[in-house]
């Protein structure tokens, strides 16, 4: 039996610890990179934005010592690569 829906849980939700701990960096990723945006253009912004997937699992292996799979790395190869033919 899963978890149930109530009118509850959004409340129970937002004042879990881990909900928000989680939540913040993303949001304060979300708030640079489009300040990025505004000030140095699209193409600096996207950059930004699409690194912060490569930072948030950099920062699962530092902080939370997670093991990287070769399917991560691989990933985060094509999303390097990606940026930097993108942005030339």
């Amino acid at each position: 039996m899963g978890p149930r829906l109530s009118l509850a849980f959004p409340f129970r939700l937002a004042f879990n610890k881990w909900y928000v701990l989680a939540l913040a960096p993303a949001l304060v990723v979300s708030f640079l990179g489009y300040a990025v945006l505004r000030e140095m253009g699209v193409l600096a912004g996207r950059l930004f934005l699409s690194l912060s997937m490569v930072a948030m699992i950099l920062a699962c292996k530092l902080v939370l010592e997670e093991k990287l799979a070769l399917k991560k790395l691989i990933g985060m190869a094509f999303i390097m690569v990606g940026i930097v033919l993108i942005g030339r």
